[in-house]
């Protein structure tokens, strides 16, 4: 079963979060301009199941678990969190019932989704923010974003900028001043992310 968020809710305008529940666990898949962020959990690992739905406004379900990142997910409406907290609820019941001889493969394939969910957090360590800020230009120059989103957008990338994963603080500055040499980034802000980097 497959959930979309709303494109009118808060962070899901452009790239709207999907959450797909399989016979296995809960995999929350939020697109991006460069490859997006997909994170899978396992039934036997999730602890605990929480949702918020106010009187008025898009409603939240947040998947905790044991070893894994907590998945949180909003712009869902009412339903579609009550409907995934009880297939959630009912998969941990199946996964927990003894196996048949036929699924003895059970194991290998829960170690492939975690393998799986692992490779892709290597994918996303290893994509660069200074190629979706160059994806962003790309899509303001064709004109599939205005110049307002563009601007919301490169913010919200330049506030997550850092040194997480492989990244050399030498390869991270060359790399801000590769974008300011190509007009995707001002001097002042340049600076501002020079300085933020040589502080972590």
């Amino acid at each position: 079963m497959q959930y979309t968020a709303s494109r009118l809710s808060e962070g899901n305008k452009i790239f709207p979060a999907h959450i797909t529940i399989t016979g296995h666990g809960v995999t929350l898949k939020v697109p991006g301009f460069f490859g997006g962020k997909e994170q899978t959990i396992p039934f036997d690992r999730i602890s605990a199941v929480d949702i918020e739905t106010p009187f008025v406004g898009y409603s939240t379900i947040k998947i905790h678990s044991v070893g894994w990142d907590t998945i949180v997910a909003s712009g869902f409406t009412k339903a579609d969190v009550k409907e995934m907290k009880e297939t959630i609820l009912n998969g941990q019941k199946n996964s927990n019932n003894p196996l048949p001889q036929s699924n003895s493969n059970y194991s290998l394939e829960l170690e492939n989704v975690k393998q799986q969910t692992n490779n892709s957090e290597a994918k996303i360590d290893s994509i660069k923010w200074s190629e979706e800020l160059r994806e962003l230009k790309e899509l303001l120059d064709d004109d599939v974003i205005n110049e307002d989103d563009y601007e919301e957008q490169k913010l919200k990338i330049m506030g997550a900028i850092s040194l997480e994963g492989n990244i050399k603080l030498s390869s991270a500055l060359r790399a801000i001043k590769d974008l300011q040499d190509d007009d995707i980034i001002s001097e002042a802000e340049f600076n501002i992310l020079k300085q933020n980097l040589m502080k972590k």
